[in-house]
């Protein structure tokens, strides 16, 4: 969980952000939350793929919480709220936040014959992962895992010697 403090309007203080990460549904969902703010009709939360153009909203009305639903893995979202008043008047918006949504795994090869691959994910913080490799979509042995993370960012594992294997399969666990 990665907590955010967020100015949402200039003349009444500070919303709280709270950004849950649902390992059952891949980060598919965002949770936000925040203290409600007296004289508030109510708040919305703005958020799309590219910094500051916002395509998407989401009015929570006077809700101190709200949920975010299909995002999709390897994207970034970014996020900013407002709140508005009971004539419609919105404040500014906050200050932007982004977050890479885990589980999608992405191969790429090397650009010369004999170059490793690289293998690469996007993680989330407090979760940790195991990447798992198989001939025959049967058996499957894990061979990298990470510590919790940290940050919101991508991890990437070089691997070698691929020539050794005619076909290999990958997948990523989340824990």
């Amino acid at each position: 969980m990665s907590q955010i403090k967020l100015c949402s309007r200039p003349w009444t203080g500070w919303i709280w952000l709270l950004l849950f990460i649902s390992s059952t549904s891949w980060a598919a969902s965002v949770n936000f939350g925040w203290d409600a703010e007296n004289g508030v009709a109510g708040y919305v939360i703005y958020y799309g793929t590219t910094s500051g153009d916002y395509t998407n909203e989401i009015d929570t009305g006077t809700n101190a919480v709200a949920t975010i639903n299909s995002l999709q893995p390897g994207l970034t979202y970014y996020f900013a709220i407002a709140s508005f008043d009971t004539n419609g008047v919105e404040s500014p918006l906050s200050a932007e936040i982004s977050y890479l949504v885990p589980g999608l795994l992405v191969l790429t090869p090397g650009v010369n014959p004999g170059d490793p691959l690289a293998l690469s994910f996007p993680e989330s913080p407090g979760d940790w992962y195991e990447v798992q490799s198989s001939p025959d979509l049967v058996v499957w042995t894990t061979f990298w895992s990470t510590n919790p993370a940290v940050n919101n960012d991508w991890v990437q594992i070089l691997l070698f010697d691929t020539q050794a294997t005619p076909q290999e399969f990958f997948r990523l666990i989340l824990h």
